[in-house]
């Protein structure tokens, strides 16, 4: 491939070159991360500005020899840049720099034994030709270019050549299957079930349905009391597995409680004293910090959250209506390892600090009505006002629904179905497209607002 070095140098100098966006795509074996980051750090020194910061969200990620599921940071400055030499594993790093007139995103997954890169951005072209097994390089001013990790560059033309004379290699015969062979995946679900039912968890080499019902129902429990997963990338978590032994270990009596030895009655009549000790309690665990759910409950509908040693349905709707307000609002998670969080405790009491009033407005003081009459005046603040708040800030989308599909989101008071649907799917392309969060204290963030005002 031959080039004008004095036109593309000129080119380069441009500041309309600059604006122009870019596209990088690159493949390259796991083995070449560390060659990698050094050209991510370097994309990022030439597109950081001291204006617009970074956002780094890296999944399941060892850094600093510690495991991290989801990690979120800013970076703000060059001095930030050497965390990128901690990350030793991942499974997805999404970089993103967003303003009115910036859309920067890099986004590296990894697929097996492969690291995929993409890089989206506006700035001067770089060269990426000695990192990459594979690579493309796009722009809208010049045609896409191929390189490899050898320097070597390829037009459009000599790679279908390229693409012609490859032959793949012949698939290889595929083995019969074998006979399935006894579940020992979950073997610990399945003693645990044994042990509790005394029942056959798997027939005829496939689990029951009365199983398979037994595992979603033990699975919801454990979701509830810890607030953790049963299974982490195909395994059951050590977490799992002791709730499992506990249940073993304690299981649910049904035999008969023992019957009491019969005293002879004396001939002598004395005063009839209750025990209180002897007194049946119910087997319903007394209300805690955790069940402050079931306490709020009580006092804003009057109704028992528990009937008959279970939990009722409606206390059940209940919470997780009160579970999604909070997360619109706040942004936060109601439970943490299995305990109520503060914010969360913070909320569910101010409901019962601020509750609705129901008591009918006072009754205006009766006027004499004159007998010299005079125009008739429409006073507007006679005028009734709906029930409905004006929009304020946070009520943002409901201003951008109504451009957008000149539709009221509002209607007899209540919010309409359509915009609540509108506001979920915004929600979903904000977060596959920007990343980050849509609310901050019960506030739009700003991300969201430069999302919302583009549209």
């Amino acid at each position: 491939m031959v080039f004008n070095l004095e036109y593309l140098f000129f080119l380069r100098n441009e500041p309309m070159f600059e604006s122009i966006p870019k596209e990088i795509i690159g493949i390259a074996y796991a083995s070449e991360w560390d060659h990698i980051k050094q050209f991510i750090i370097a994309l990022l020194d030439m597109t950081l500005d001291s204006e617009e910061e970074y956002s780094l969200i890296v999944l399941n990620a060892i850094i600093n020899n510690k495991r991290y599921e989801e990690y979120n940071i800013q970076i703000k400055s060059k001095a930030q840049f050497n965390l990128l030499s901690s990350i030793t594993d991942f499974k997805k790093i999404s970089l993103y720099q967003y303003s009115e007139y910036k859309r920067n995103i890099i986004n590296i997954s990894k697929d097996k034994n492969v690291i995929v890169f993409t890089a989206q951005y506006m700035g001067p072209e770089i060269d990426h030709t000695n990192y990459f097994d594979f690579a493309i390089y796009l722009d809208s001013f010049d045609l896409p270019y191929f390189s490899d990790n050898k320097g070597n560059v390829f037009e459009c033309h000599e790679i279908i050549e390229i693409i012609r004379k490859f032959k793949p290699k012949a698939p290889k015969k595929v083995k019969k299957p074998e006979p399935p062979k006894k579940l020992s995946t979950f073997k610990s679900e399945v003693e645990t079930y044994e042990r509790m039912t005394k029942k056959n968890a798997i027939w005829s080499g496939s689990e029951t349905k009365t199983f398979q019902k037994w595992k979603m129902r033990v699975h919801k429990e454990f979701r509830e009391k810890t607030g953790g997963f049963p299974y982490y990338k195909g395994k059951i978590t050590q977490r799992y597995e002791l709730y499992l032994s506990n249940l073993i270990k304690k299981p649910v009596s049904k035999k008969a409680p023992p019957k009491k030895p019969k005293v002879k009655k004396s001939t002598v009549r004395r005063p009839i004293t209750k025990d209180l000790a002897d007194k049946k309690k119910p087997n319903i665990k007394n209300l805690t910090t955790l069940n402050l759910e079931a306490k709020i409950y009580k006092k804003l509908t009057g109704k028992n959250p528990i009937y008959g040693g279970r939990i009722i349905k409606a206390f059940e709707n209940w919470k997780m209506r009160v579970h999604k307000e909070f997360r619109e609002k706040t942004g936060g998670f109601p439970y943490y390892k299995g305990k109520i969080t503060q914010k969360f405790e913070l909320y569910l009491n101010s409901l019962i600090k601020k509750p609705v009033s129901k008591k009918a407005p006072p009754k205006k003081p009766k006027v004499k009505k004159s007998t010299v009459r005079r125009p008739i005046t429409k006073d507007l603040a006679d005028k009734k006002k709906p029930n409905i708040k004006n929009i304020t800030p946070l009520n943002l989308e409901a201003k951008i629904y109504k451009k957008l599909t000149g539709k009221n989101p509002i209607y007899g008071g209540k919010i309409t179905k359509a915009f609540e649907n509108w506001k979920l799917k915004m929600h979903e392309k904000f977060q596959q497209k920007v990343g980050g969060k849509l609310y901050y204290k019960g506030a739009l963030t700003k991300k969201y607002e430069i999302y919302l005002s583009s549209l």
